[in-house]
């Protein structure tokens, strides 16, 4: 179960930079860093250009497959689901014609594509660390098992951050808190 949801969660964050739809205007988490209620440490990655806290009882785990750095939950449930949070960094594509709009909805095209399952539960446009950001949240079924997940657009000149949270559906809500820590604390140098 644990390679599965890892298996999913990275197939979902390689087509990242291919890919959203139209953005609603409200808040999502807090834009601004909170006090974190749980106790965190901080993830600093000069190269990639960006530091974030994460929670301390957490996992952190070196990228690989284009992923930059992840966080592991602690296990979250019997049947060893985990859940965790991922971070990604692509360029816009070099087509000028390319809005970071557009983007997104590519992105949400190529999910629909691999995950037909796919639905979106709730999307919308925000700003933190000082950028344009849009905020996604969405379920999908993959091998008989329910995965609830949520992802961060963060755009910074031509580059756009991704932050992923997600796992099984039944876990999703136990570190929400968690991934609003890693979101609201995402600083880019």
């Amino acid at each position: 179960m644990k390679r599965l949801f890892l298996l999913c969660i990275t197939l979902l964050l390689l087509l990242m930079p291919l890919t959203s739809a139209s953005c609603r205007q409200q808040s999502p988490t807090s834009s601004t860093p909170t006090t974190p209620a749980v106790k965190s440490k901080t993830y600093t990655n000069s190269e990639q250009g960006f530091s974030c806290q994460y929670p301390a009882e957490w996992d952190l785990l070196p990228g690989s497959q284009g992923i930059i750095v992840s966080f592991a939950a602690p296990m979250t449930n019997e049947n060893g689901g985990m859940t965790g949070i991922n971070i990604t960094k692509a360029g816009l594509p070099g087509n000028p014609q390319m809005t970071f709009e557009d983007y997104v909805k590519q992105v949400e095209t190529h999910l629909k594509n691999i995950v037909g399952s796919y639905e979106k539960l709730d999307e919308h446009s925000f700003t933190t660390a000082g950028v344009p950001a849009v905020l996604r949240t969405y379920t999908f079924d993959m091998e008989g098992t329910a995965f609830k997940a949520s992802q961060a657009y963060l755009l910074k000149e031509n580059t756009v951050y991704a932050i992923s949270y997600g796992g099984i559906k039944d876990s999703y809500t136990r570190y929400a808190e968690d991934f609003d820590l890693v979101l609201n604390s995402f600083n880019l140098d």
